[in-house]
């Protein structure tokens, strides 16, 4: 793969852009890379979707009565 001079303080790798280019992007807890080779979708994973350049997790509402927010908590079930 090419690589250029960026500036740091800025993002240098858009994802949507290099899979149009043909690289996979794997990012996670163990670690993150990137490759051409195309990575088998393991069977427990969850499907992203693409609009444009966002990507984004499929969900579909779970009944009528649901009324909670939905918000980001800790570890513990609290607020950050």
């Amino acid at each position: 793969m090419q690589g250029a001079v960026g500036d740091t303080h800025r993002n240098v790798l858009a994802v949507a852009g290099r899979a149009d280019n043909g690289s996979s992007l794997v990012l996670g807890p163990g670690g993150s890379f990137m490759t051409k080779q195309i990575i088998p979708l393991p069977e427990d994973s969850e499907w992203i979707a693409r609009g444009g350049n966002h990507y984004y997790l499929l969900v579909s509402e779970i009944g009528e009565q649901v009324t909670d927010t939905l918000a980001p908590v800790t570890e513990g079930g609290g607020p950050p």
